[in-house]
């Protein structure tokens, strides 16, 4: 027997080496992964692509600490497959796409037996969520022989089979039947519809942010500050009202904004106008691809275009309310674009966030800092918002740039906005053809000037092609040509802007010239799908000192957290004297979960 010297350091080395154990990476990922549990934090929407036909109405999904979880449902469903879960949700029976591929499986044994041999059931295989059962993709492509791809950055599952599948064979004779029948348009009136109607009053939701600090010193002893802002949102009068009320550091009230508006996605605004978006008060500008950017601001804003239709077909602005130590993070396609960081005016701002040819999901998640969350989705559907044949579509706003609708302290940050005016007809020529012009009056460096601005949009196969002109009316001029297009995995986006002694909200009188063209691929990574994109941009100016731009940016998720790096590499060149030295960028944005921790961060170099 040992002295109790030894025994005691025997004992602290086997502590020791439990504590280095369970504090290592792998236990750390181990515990991690028995521990989650599904959240909304977590939830993904998939569409389920079979070669060119889209399967179901949506695959639900969520992102877990080292894989990807679908719905067991959604999959029967959009595979129209032969398998049923009982009522208890303990066993599921059946075959996937042919009868010699029987399956079933025992949740309550943990096991597995497909085409007659009986196999244990991973434990991480089948995760129960309030959905139904939600099954690990790399499982679910074994027991189905298939391959599922997740391209995550365009919330696409991609289906490879070795040979046809039978819901394939069923698509491909439906449309050869529809090939011999004359094409039916789809009547959306005809279609049930649910309507909430408005209300003379509905009590509205309230939201109150107060901030208290104080500080203490020797020489000017204890001072505090306080500063509230508060939130409200409901109906009044038969129109949705929002408002934001805010106070300075002393609780005073300095600003009011407020927004009364009406939406009909059926055009039943207005009478004869037929508009579908009708706002008074704090309101946002429509913009321009030559001439207007999207401000906020107070005055009045109406339109009969489609809801969430871009001002511009290939990018869009996005403002939002953004309390006093909030941020918030952009999402296209799950893939990490950029932070807003809290500002003096309690508001975020995305500009020109570029889309891509086809469906763009965007999302704007905003955090609190008591753990709130709080979310802001947008469809946009680039190529599909062309009005149709002799159907005229209109825009007006007239607003003062960036002012609260009521300024009870007149805030220094006010006194050079001016007012702007805009206007606008779209018009379509045919199925793939349309014609849209503008005039704009508004401010520039303190000068009243006016424009005049027209484009033609044409549908090419896979593509978009547009060609604007803009004039102003001191003489000034400029043009541009626009090509967006979806081939295969690749999404490509050209630009091409001439201009001569003109300024604007988007182009700087000594700017010429403008010729960018932005590469995104999805790269198929092991079982991963990792978007990149690639950007290069030059640029020709009056001043002789001409720019050349290279970005690139590539995203992953990893453990549940999204990554995303960014490089870029500037070149200035300069024909009358010695050019500037290059510069390179680099940047490292990050976000996600890990466990019950939320990450966020930024790093540049």
């Amino acid at each position: 027997m040992g002295s109790p010297r030894n025994l005691k350091t025997g004992w602290r080395a086997i502590c020791l080496a439990i504590a280095a154990f369970m504090t290592s990476p792998s236990s750390m990922a181990g515990a991690s992964e028995s521990a989650w549990q599904a959240n909304d934090d977590d939830a993904l929407l998939f569409d389920l692509r079979l070669g060119k036909y889209r399967l179901g109405d949506g695959v639900r999904g969520y992102q877990k600490p080292n894989a990807v979880c679908v719905n067991f449902d959604d999959i029967i469903r959009s595979f129209d497959l032969a398998i049923k879960i009982s009522p208890d949700k303990s066993k599921a029976q059946g075959w996937a796409f042919d009868e010699m591929r029987a399956l079933s499986i025992e949740r309550t044994t943990q096991s597995i037996t497909l085409q007659g041999r009986r196999q244990a059931l991973p434990g991480d295989a089948i995760v129960d969520t309030r959905e139904g059962w939600c099954v690990d993709t790399v499982e679910l492509s074994r027991w189905l022989g298939i391959q599922l791809h997740l391209d995550q950055a365009n919330a696409l599952i991609l289906v490879h089979a070795d040979h046809m599948l039978p819901v394939e064979r069923m698509l491909e004779r439906r449309a050869r039947a529809a090939s011999f029948r004359p094409h039916i348009q789809l009547d959306e009136n005809k279609l049930p519809q649910a309507v909430l109607p408005y209300r003379m009053w509905r009590t509205p939701a309230l939201d109150a942010v107060v901030t208290l600090n104080g500080t203490h010193d020797r020489q000017r002893g204890a001072k505090g500050n306080r500063s509230v802002e508060l939130y409200a949102a409901g109906e009044i009068a038969r129109a949705s009202v929002d408002a934001r009320l805010s106070t300075d550091t002393h609780a005073k009230p300095s600003s009011l904004r407020l927004r009364g508006y009406r939406m009909s996605p059926g055009g039943k605004l207005l009478g004869p106008l037929g508009a579908t978006y009708l706002a008074v008060g704090d309101v946002s500008s429509y913009g321009s691809p030559l001439v207007a950017q999207a401000m906020p601001g107070r005055g009045v804003a109406v339109t009969n275009r489609l809801l969430d239709q871009p001002d511009i077909f290939d990018r869009t602005s996005l403002h939002g309310e953004l309390p006093q130590g909030w941020d918030a993070e952009l999402y296209r396609n799950d893939q990490l674009l950029q932070f807003a960081q809290p500002r003096s005016d309690g508001r975020y701002e995305f500009l020109d966030v570029p889309l891509l040819y086809g469906l763009n999901s965007l999302e704007v998640v905003s955090y609190g800092p008591q753990g709130q969350i709080r979310r802001d989705r947008k469809l946009i559907n680039v190529g599909m918002d062309n009005p149709p044949p002799g159907k005229l579509r209109y825009t007006l706003s007239f607003s003062q740039d960036n002012h609260d609708l009521v300024t009870v302290k007149n805030q220094s940050q006010y006194r050079d906005q001016g007012w702007r005016g805009s206007a606008g007809l779209e018009i379509g020529l045919g199925l793939r053809t349309s014609l849209a012009v503008q005039v704009h009056n508004l401010l520039v460096d303190d000068q009243r000037v006016s424009f005049v601005e027209g484009s033609i949009r044409r549908a090419i196969g896979p593509a978009l092609l547009e060609m604007s002109a803009a004039a102003q009316r001191d003489g000034g001029y400029a043009g541009r040509v626009q090509l967006v297009g979806a081939f295969g995995r690749s999404f490509v986006a050209a630009e091409s802007i001439i201009s001569h002694d003109i300024k604007s909200d988007r182009i700087e009188r000594s700017t010429t010239g403008t010729h960018n063209i932005a590469l995104d691929h999805a790269l198929a990574l092991g079982n991963q799908i990792v978007p990149l994109h690639l950007d290069a941009r030059y640029t020709t100016r009056t001043t002789g000192i001409n720019s050349l731009d290279l970005s690139s940016r590539i995203s992953r998720r990893f453990r549940g957290l999204m990554t995303t790096g960014e490089f870029g590499w500037h070149v200035e060149k300069n024909r009358s004297g010695p050019s500037p030295p290059e510069r390179l960028d680099a940047g490292l944005l990050l976000a996600g979960r890990y466990g019950k921790i939320r990450l966020r961060g930024e790093v540049r170099w």
